[in-house]
């Protein structure tokens, strides 16, 4: 049984296959998210785990690709270094609403397995815009509390999930690669 050539993905001589390989299963996963948020060129998004492999491809394809302004959301690692900074002192959603005019953001695109973000994401958007879950939460799942009926209804909000892309998003996030400043990184085994 052969491949159909509708799915057959062409890959430049000049790109490592070990490039292409995280935007065949992350990059996926985000760039349709970031599709499926109808955000554009210009507009704020927050992307909620940026140290992992799905968040900084999101973070690369949102600032690189599409153009949107971004505010990126982490606490692993670097998480010391952040609590030296005004935004931590002001909190995150002071942070987040001091960069935004005090708007809000027009996309929140959380991309970690924190129960907690999720509640955070509901928090950062501005009125009319969208959550899209990429991460699962770990461990057991919890409602998201700040996701209230009134609140969503209020503020006209919508959240929404994307898992995978469909056949022509590969060849788009494969795109990005011909271009010099997008690189995912990767570990060789």
């Amino acid at each position: 049984m052969g491949l159909r050539r509708l799915w057959k993905l062409r890959i430049p001589d000049e790109v490592e296959s070990a490039q292409v390989a995280p935007l065949l299963c992350a990059g996926l996963i985000v760039y349709s998210a970031l599709k499926r948020s109808m955000t554009v060129p210009g507009q704020w998004v927050v992307i909620s785990g940026t140290e992992d492999g799905l968040g900084h491809l999101a973070v690369q394809f949102a600032s690189k690709r599409i153009g949107l302004r971004l505010i990126g959301i982490d606490q692993g690692q670097k998480a010391e270094l952040a609590k030296n900074s005004a935004s931590y002192r002001r909190g995150l959603y002071g942070f987040v609403n001091s960069l935004t005019g005090r708007l809000g953001a027009h996309t929140v695109i959380v991309c970690t397995a924190a129960n907690s973000a999720h509640s955070q994401g509901v928090q950062f958007l501005r009125f009319g815009s969208t959550l899209v879950w990429v991460g699962l939460p770990a461990g057991e799942q919890k409602p998201i509390a700040s996701a209230t009926p009134g609140g969503l209804i209020a503020k006209q909000l919508k959240i929404m999930e994307s898992a995978v892309g469909n056949r022509i998003v590969p060849r788009r996030c494969c795109s990005s690669l011909l271009g010099e400043s997008f690189r995912p990184t990767y570990r060789r085994c």
